[in-house]
């Protein structure tokens, strides 16, 4: 078995990476989550995440939790939605969603007020269509003294 010709043996925090290339860019996740203010960004709009990398780590894990809400562990199907995306260094995932569910609490009153219009506007159409048949048959009527 041959080695590639730039491959190097890394060590950064006592784990060991193994390199093919010149250059090395290692993240500090911790530091990266709390610049980034991820759980302020989700809390502000009432949304619970999970985010997951399920291949590709390099500490040979099959899958590593990278961040999550306080209530991730509440999300389910119905609640929330996951949105994986594959880049160079494997596949991560993110489950998203909102407790309360993804309807406003205004919703069941707007759904009652456009109901409530649409009977509203069908009466008024129907009794103009009947007030003008009324009055047609009566100036046909007069039409014929």
């Amino acid at each position: 078995m041959t080695t590639p010709l730039f491959s190097l043996l890394c060590t950064q925090s006592y784990l060991s990476y193994v390199n093919r290339g010149f250059i090395v860019n290692f993240l500090d996740w911790t530091k990266m989550k709390d610049k980034s203010d991820i759980y302020k960004r989700f809390a502000d709009c009432h949304l619970e995440f999970d985010l997951t990398r399920v291949s590709g780590s390099t500490v040979g894990l099959d899958s590593a939790t990278l961040a999550k809400s306080e209530n991730a562990d509440m999300l389910t199907d119905e609640n929330s939605i996951v949105v994986t995306t594959t880049s160079l260094h494997g596949e991560w995932q993110n489950k998203v969603g909102s407790l309360n569910g993804w309807e406003p609490a205004w919703f069941p009153g707007a759904v009652a007020g456009i109901v409530l219009a649409s009977f509203v506007l069908a009466f008024l159409t129907a009794s103009t269509v009947c007030v003008n048949s009324l009055v047609f048959r009566l100036s046909s009527s007069f039409n014929q003294l």
